[in-house]
């Protein structure tokens, strides 16, 4: 949640705990009772709602880290290829031209790049054994693939869910505030101890942190 949000989200908890105090003078039958309970309302949503951000934003950080690791697996299984392709060129000049990789690239890029390195090796794979590399290679470059794949599907997946959470939070806020103004017609009317007022009046303030203030001219 932003900031913001984070302080209407407490404004209206702060109004919803004034409409609990004080029920008798707001039955649920009536108007404001029923606008209390719609604050209610938001309130819980909101907090369901940040609960499951909260929840995808640890996933998307995980899942970044993820990404980060299995990436640099791909680059470095595709280096050691790539280095070998260049052992075989002097031998068989021109080998290594579909092993060439580069790592300033996009994700996209990478993936593209390390598959057409399957391709491309797969019926040259007796020679790149012949070269010291593993028999099994190419599964493992595949491996990596996959890998590198799955984390970026769960990394997307997490920043979808946690995008998702934040609009249903600012929805759910919005409901809260319009019942919140609503309320702010009529309770007022309906108080006559000026504390119990003041109290109200706190409780629907929305609180801002104060401007720092810019440094005096010389």
């Amino acid at each position: 949640m932003t900031n913001l949000a984070i302080r209407k989200q407490q404004m209206l908890e702060r109004v919803r705990a004034f409409g609990a105090t004080y029920r008798d003078l707001f039955p649920t039958s009536s108007f404001a009772g029923r606008m209390f309970a719609a604050v209610a309302d938001a309130c819980e949503a909101v907090r369901r709602h940040a609960t499951a951000e909260m929840v995808a934003s640890h996933g998307e950080r995980e899942g970044a880290e993820s990404k980060g690791a299995t990436r640099t697996a791909l680059r470095r299984r595709l280096g050691g290829i790539s280095g070998v392709a260049r052992a075989v060129a002097f031998e068989m000049p021109g080998f290594d031209q579909r092993f060439k990789v580069r790592f300033d690239c996009s994700d996209v890029s990478l993936l593209a790049r390390a598959r057409s390195f399957v391709e491309s090796a797969r019926p040259l794979a007796r020679t790149f054994m012949d070269h010291d590399m593993p028999p099994h290679f190419l599964a493992q470059l595949q491996a990596d693939i996959d890998a590198f794949e799955e984390a970026i599907r769960t990394h997307q997946a997490s920043r979808a869910r946690r995008l998702t959470a934040r609009v249903r939070i600012a929805a759910e806020i919005r409901k809260g505030l319009e019942a919140a103004t609503r309320l702010g017609a009529i309770v007022p009317g309906k108080i006559e101890d000026p504390s119990t007022l003041a109290v109200w009046n706190t409780a629907r303030r929305i609180g801002y942190p104060p401007r720092s203030k810019k440094p005096a001219a010389a």
